[in-house]
């Protein structure tokens, strides 16, 4: 049979010889494995302790964090009304340029503007327009939404994939 290593035994490894090996040895040494089985289940339990000692310090760690990110009452309100705030701002402007589209549909120098740009072919004014305009197209706006949904899947948001 194969020794322990030494620091378990206290002693120097030796190498094994053919009378080692042979059944009547084999039968002493069971007693001496018998005796450095419960050496080896308490090793064990020491290593067992250890992990255990070591999550709970994990897990105090992670209560602590999430106790230092949890607002209090009076912060989350305000927060809120800061948003809701933003939000009706928003929305006011939208609406302010939703009416002067409708009382207004030709602004002043909106004409003169569009004749200007239709009289001058400027190539690089013309490869932005037509950028602008190739991304709406069926196949394209297509594309560009399958590419969304596998960034989205790469990164493992799978549950926003579904989101409409």
């Amino acid at each position: 049979m194969v020794q322990p290593p030494s620091d378990e035994l206290g002693q120097e490894e030796k190498p094994l010889s053919e009378e080692d090996l042979t059944p009547s040895n084999q039968q002493e040494s069971a007693p001496d494995k018998a005796a450095l089985l419960p050496a080896a289940v308490a090793k064990g339990q020491e290593k067992a302790q250890a992990a255990v000692a070591h999550g709970q310090e994990q897990v105090q760690q992670v209560v602590k964090q999430v106790s230092q990110q949890r607002q209090p009452r009076w912060s989350a309100l305000k927060r809120g009304r800061l948003w809701l705030v933003v939000y009706v701002v928003g929305l006011l402007f939208v609406l302010a340029l939703a009416l002067a589209a409708y009382f207004y549909p030709v602004l002043p120098g909106d004409l003169p503007l569009t004749r200007e740009f239709q009289e001058h072919t400027n190539p690089v004014l013309y490869n932005v327009l037509y950028f602008v305009s190739f991304i709406g197209y069926p196949v394209q706006a297509a594309a560009i939404a399958l590419v969304v949904l596998l960034a989205l899947w790469v990164v493992h948001l799978r549950s926003q994939l579904l989101a409409p």
